[in-house]
């Protein structure tokens, strides 16, 4: 039996105007209606706590992402905030690990959408200990 090589890929060809959508994304964002949105000061990469370091800092953004799906920006800040107070070293793995319950934790996100199914995702995050190894973080 004799293999072929595979075919090369297509061609890309830009759409015709995307230059043109972009530029006015760009305008909109800079200067229009979108230049003060929400997701610029409370997105999920500025929820975690400034002092942090950096693999908690990716473990609090990943939570932020969490309890972002089907949540506006200022409530999932909100219940960042609830989070990251709780404990005077803020959000960690070992504290979502070892030191909350999901009562508790689903007590402390209530604001944001299907915040029990999230606390469980959290709570859940045995993939925390995975996070732990990629990231080196101590749990």
């Amino acid at each position: 039996m004799i293999l072929s090589s595979p075919s090369p890929p297509p061609a890309v060809v830009e759409p015709t105007n995307w230059r043109a959508v972009y530029q006015g994304i760009e305008s909109m964002r800079r200067d229009g209606i979108a230049s003060n949105a929400p997701v610029d000061t409370m997105g999920c990469e500025r929820l975690s706590v400034s002092e942090v370091d950096s693999p908690n800092f990716r473990f609090q953004t990943l939570v932020g992402l969490m309890l972002s799906a089907q949540t506006k920006d200022a409530v999932t800040a909100a219940a960042m905030k609830n989070l990251n107070a709780r404990w005077s070293d803020g959000l960690t793995v070992h504290h979502i690990v070892h030191d909350i319950d999901e009562a508790e934790l689903d007590k402390l996100i209530s604001q944001v959408g299907f915040h029990q199914r999230k606390a469980k995702s959290v709570k859940c995050i045995r993939i925390a200990g995975v996070t732990c190894r990629t990231h080196q973080v101590q749990g």
